[in-house]
Formats: C-alpha cells, sequence, structure tokens
C-alpha cells in the first residue's frame, strides 16, 4: 500500500510577518493590504496569514495544477500602506473540500455532541477516504 504525504502550510511565529486584510472580495481582482498590527520592517513570505490564506503567485501555480475540488485561488490587490501594490500573492478559498477521514474504529476521541466537536487523543486517518482525495 502507498504511504502518503501530507504537507501544512503554516504562518512563521514571528511578528515580522504581516497579516493580510481583506478590503473587497467582490471583483475579479480582490483588493486587501497589509494588516494591523504592522509590523515595523515586515517579510513578505511565500505564505502569509489573514482572515484567509494567502500566497505567492509560484505556489499559486502549483496548487492550481493540482486542480483541487472546493479550492479557488484568486489574485489580490495588496496595497502596501504607503500607496504601492504588491501584486505578487493570491488568496485561497476552500469552498467544499471537507473529507471526513478520520477513522473511528482506530482513533481516540470524544464527541461532545452539545459544542459539536471532537476531542482527539490519537487519531488515525482513513485510507479509504484519503484514497479518493485528488
Amino acid at each position: 500500500m502507498k504511504d502518503f504525504e501530507y504537507y501544512f502550510m503554516m504562518p512563521k511565529g514571528d511578528q515580522a510577518f504581516p497579516m493580510i486584510d481583506l478590503l473587497d472580495q467582490r471583483k475579479e481582482i480582490i483588493k486587501a493590504q497589509l494588516g494591523d498590527p504592522l509590523p515595523k520592517c515586515p517579510i513578505l513570505a511565500d505564505y502569509l496569514t489573514g482572515s484567509k490564506d494567502f500566497v505567492i503567485k509560484k505556489i499559486a501555480n502549483i496548487m492550481l495544477a493540482m486542480d483541487m475540488e472546493g479550492v479557488r485561488i484568486l489574485p489580490i490587490e495588496l496595497s502596501d500602506r504607503k500607496g504601492g501594490y504588491i501584486n505578487n500573492y493570491y488568496c485561497i478559498y476552500v469552498d467544499s473540500n471537507t473529507f471526513e477521514a478520520l477513522d473511528k474504529e482506530k482513533s481516540d476521541y470524544e464527541y461532545d455532541e452539545e459544542c459539536n466537536m471532537y476531542f482527539i487523543n490519537k487519531y488515525v486517518l482513513d485510507k479509504e477516504v484519503l484514497k479518493k482525495i485528488p
């Protein structure tokens, strides 16, 4: 059986990386700006966060080539808040690509119906569900 590899994009816990605020999402090119608190010397990394996730064009092109169902990747016009724009970033929208991949027989968890949450001590992913993910 093939082993699966998973990659998680996570922001570096450094205060020099700015958050991104979305200003207008109703147009073909989304308007955004560097958010507050703005670091004194912001570092524009390949991956930034905010109300959504943002990646540079190189990563966006790789993700677009994967043709992921329920995922939209749209260009943003990112204001540097000094009158300039940075046009190398894309916003990732995950609309509907949720998979119930928790192997409920092999995992150690409790489900709280009141707050509709799983509390997981040990999780095992269902390999049959994972095979269906592109």
